[in-house]
């Protein structure tokens, strides 16, 4: 037990300041993709993803994910307009689909 106690402080030790140190360079910008959203932030995970790896297969899935996306939303869409109705189609007006208007 004391050995798993050992280890588990060193990982600690050895990894708090460089989570310390990424969270501190990506916290002026948690407020810009919290408002952004999953909807945009994906997208472009995977594009980043693709990019770096330089594979034809992540690119390929890149390229057929973003239709499978697309679709899904739009089904998504249909069957809140069919549940809420009016409601929803005053909403759907009020907020934009995928990228967030500017303040």
């Amino acid at each position: 037990m004391d050995g798993i106690r050992h280890l588990l402080a060193l990982l600690l030790w050895v990894a708090f300041p460089p989570a310390l140190g990424f969270w501190l360079l990506l916290h002026p910008f948690v407020r810009f993709w919290r408002r952004l959203g999953p909807a945009a932030t994906y997208p472009l995970a995977l594009l980043g993803w693709a990019l770096r790896s330089h594979y034809l297969v992540s690119y390929l899935i890149f390229g057929l994910w973003l239709p499978v996306l697309w679709a899904t939303v739009l089904l998504e869409e249909r069957e809140l307009r069919d549940r809420f109705g009016a409601e929803w189609d005053a909403y759907a007006r009020r907020v934009p689909r995928f990228l967030p208007r500017r303040p």
